[in-house]
């Protein structure tokens, strides 16, 4: 290697005592940096670590080591009576595709590029919002430090893979009592939010290609998971009770996605004869249905019970989340799975990307079990009432005869049908 008497250019080099970070360590990453970026050109000769030290204000122990790691890990090279110097090929290589070209994608990849994303920030209007500004923040944080101060860091055995025992039995007594869904915690599988359900679900009993079915009109976000693993959606109409599943008949998909509770978007709930309907089509031809219920707690009125409270073939899988009765920050939803299900979904989610928080599993099974939950619930329902009242009344302000009715959807959106001479993209614009 060609040898440089050019020196370091000290200026390049700095501590700081009051970063939280080690002199050794600081020194160690400004000389890599240098040499990464170029600064520090192969063949150039360092200052001793006597005149570095002194220059930088520090031990010379500290330079030392940092000198010695750098050698192993080839950045710089020493000789005895010669100095230290940096090593060639050291420098990071910048490189340019300048024809636009890239490596060859998959067909995933390539079906993702036909999805819409919508990078819209949580504001006013923005559909699914909770109220925010109504969380709980401080007893949440409460709850949370409670954990790491008296808890294991990591879980383990079943409560690793299915999730925190406490939670589970405490989601098992909430939908009991809100859905009438017998279950116990064995059942129960919390996951980091219900698209990872759907993905669980859709992975294990769809093959790419393959159709789903989907009440019409649909959810965009839900839509948007079974179209990125490749599958067919087929749109099924809905009407005043709900779903219609003639086309599965024709088609015979082998997964089923509804919102018995309340249609999404629209609001109604499935009347009983759809929902026996539903149940028998799937006994019929051994599809599975996902029953979707993100709204559960939030129902106005009696609340309805869930399609999974009637299934007595073991076709429904349950899903749901906290996202919107909480924060959408907060990823925790779960699945209800038939017991026959249970360990192949437990191993689907293990595989399926982000594991749910352990400390927020722990902070929301003592938020459900000491009341804060059911609380926090009773308080919303009057405020979304009025918010909706208010946004009713400037909506046929605003609109005037171009509403010809609105009516609630859920809890956190409403549907206003305009008269069909009016184009919606120009009232929204």
């Amino acid at each position: 290697m060609s040898r440089s008497s050019s020196s370091l250019p000290l200026p390049a080099l700095h501590v700081d005592r009051d970063l939280g970070i080690s002199m050794q360590r600081q020194v160690y990453l400004s000389l890599r940096q240098a040499i990464t970026e170029g600064r520090l050109r192969a063949g150039v000769r360092l200052p001793s670590t006597r005149q570095l030290a002194q220059t930088l204000g520090v031990s010379r122990n500290v330079v030392i080591a940092a000198f010695e790691r750098l050698v192993v890990e080839g950045y710089l090279r020493s000789y005895v009576g010669s100095g230290t110097y940096v090593a060639p090929n050291r420098q990071h290589r910048r490189w340019e595709i300048r024809d636009g070209r890239r490596p060859p994608t998959s067909r995933w990849a390539r079906v993702t590029e036909t999805l819409h994303l919508d990078p819209r920030a949580a504001g006013p209007f923005t559909p699914g919002m909770p109220a925010i500004d109504e969380f709980p923040r401080r007893r949440w944080t409460q709850l949370v430090a409670r954990w790491w101060r008296k808890a294991p860091l990591h879980l383990s055995g079943t409560e690793a893979l299915q999730g925190l025992s406490r939670l589970r039995g405490a989601i098992a007594d909430y939908v009991g009592m809100m859905r009438g869904i017998a279950c116990s915690a064995d059942e129960v599988i919390i996951t980091a939010g219900a698209d990872q359900a759907l993905h669980c679900v859709a992975r294990l009993f769809a093959d790419p290609g393959e159709p789903v079915l989907l009440d019409d009109p649909c959810e965009p976000s839900v839509r948007a998971v079974f179209e990125a693993l490749d599958l067919v959606t087929m749109a099924a109409a809905v009407d005043d009770e709900g779903l219609k599943i003639e086309i599965g008949d024709e088609l015979r998909p082998r997964v089923a996605f509804a919102t018995p509770a309340a249609q999404d978007p629209l609001g109604m709930p499935m009347s009983a004869g759809r929902r026996y309907q539903l149940l028998e089509w799937a006994g019929r031809t051994g599809a599975v249905i996902v029953e979707d219920d993100r709204d559960c707690g939030l129902d106005s009125g009696t609340p309805p019970l869930a399609l999974k409270s009637i299934d007595s073939r073991g076709a429904v899988i349950y899903v749901s989340s906290f996202a919107k009765t909480l924060l959408p920050g907060i990823a925790l939803g779960f699945m209800i799975a038939p017991p026959g299900l249970v360990d192949l979904l437990t191993r689907a989610r293990s595989f399926s990307g982000r594991d749910p928080s352990t400390a927020e599993q722990a902070a929301l099974a003592d938020f459900i079990t000491e009341g804060d939950y059911a609380r926090h619930l009773r308080r919303l329902q009057p405020l979304y009432d009025d918010r909706r009242n208010t946004l009713h009344v400037e909506i046929r302000k605003q609109l005037g005869g171009s509403v010809t009715d609105i009516r609630p959807g859920n809890a956190l959106h409403s549907i206003a049908w305009l008269d069909p001479s009016i184009s919606d993209r120009a009232v929204a614009e």
